[in-house]
């Protein structure tokens, strides 16, 4: 009987562990070929396959505020000022608790309504720059969609629980 309860509580625990929600961080990509680029709020740098002119895009919020701040590094020439040549890029965000400082923003900075459509806890913010289409894509402080398999284990694991707990009954 002591038995069966320790292999009941560990498959219990084990069915809990394996159910937990697993939502990946999106990957930013670019495609060379149509300069075409899907950056995602981020706490790495994410480097362009192209030179680009170096500055920052602020998305404000609808109160006016900067939200997040998208910038391309001068970490190829710099001219000063946040402005050069770069390949460098990464998106602080509000979220994240990493905004620049205002006073560091390029002195070429352009300042745009972040979008407040929200599609799979992003909301999607274009910007046309370099000749390249980015589109920035803000974290809408969604809760994290669980991937299709955690339901299949919490069925199987639910279906051993209510297996063992019939045998148990027949016993």
């Amino acid at each position: 009987m002591g038995q069966r309860f320790a292999v009941l509580a560990v498959l219990l625990l084990v069915s809990v562990v394996f159910c937990l929600p697993a939502a990946a961080d999106p990957i930013s990509s670019c495609v060379s070929a149509t300069l075409s680029c899907s950056i995602f709020e981020s706490t790495q740098p994410f480097f362009l396959p192209f030179l680009a002119i170096s500055g920052d895009v602020v998305l404000l919020d609808p109160s006016g505020a900067t939200s997040d701040v998208f910038r391309i590094s001068n970490n190829l020439i710099d001219t000063g000022h946040g402005t050069g040549l770069g390949f460098e890029t990464f998106f602080f965000s509000v979220d994240e608790g990493n905004l620049p400082n205002p006073s560091t923003l390029s002195a070429n900075a352009v300042f745009l309504p972040e979008n407040q459509t929200v599609i799979n806890g992003f909301s999607e913010t274009d910007y046309i720059g370099n000749g390249a289409l980015y589109a920035l894509f803000s974290d809408a402080d969604a809760v994290a969609t669980p991937e299709p398999s955690t339901f299949w284990l919490v069925g199987i694991g639910l279906a051993t629980i209510l297996g063992l707990l019939r045998n148990r009954v027949r016993a």
